[in-house]
């Protein structure tokens, strides 16, 4: 969706996905996101908040 609006690169990480969908042009394992972000000028973070994703992005990682 975000290429619709005029995102020129697209990255994402994806657990579940081998391919990437429309408008994505780099598909990540989630492990990569640590080497990613350095190359986003914004982040959306689509997960749900259960213990297993708590503390999935703190600080350090967003000054990355």
């Amino acid at each position: 969706m975000l290429a619709a609006f005029g995102c020129v690169t697209v990255l994402a990480t994806d657990a579940r996905r081998t391919v990437a969908p429309s408008g994505v042009a780099e598909l990540h394992p989630p492990d990569a996101l640590e080497d990613l972000l350095p190359r986003a000028d914004f982040v959306i973070l689509t997960v749900p908040h259960t213990p297993a994703t708590e503390g999935f992005f703190n600080r350090a990682a967003s000054s990355a």
